[in-house]
């Protein structure tokens, strides 16, 4: 679905974060170690989520 938005839309930009989680944290891509990032709070949020994030609020 996101594909058909980003074809049809030109001002729509996509970025794929690969190995980042919805909360933003890097995690293993497997689901057991991507559940365990939930229960640690000791982990920061991706730098590389940041800087897209960032970016695309800045442009």
């Amino acid at each position: 679905m996101i594909e058909l938005v980003y074809n049809i839309l030109s001002d729509v930009r996509q970025d794929v974060i690969d190995g980042v989680n919805h909360i933003l944290k890097e995690v293993p891509l497997n689901r057991k170690g991507n559940l365990a990032t939930y229960q640690n709070p000791e982990l920061q949020a991706s730098t590389r989520a940041i800087d897209v994030i960032s970016s695309f609020i800045l442009q």
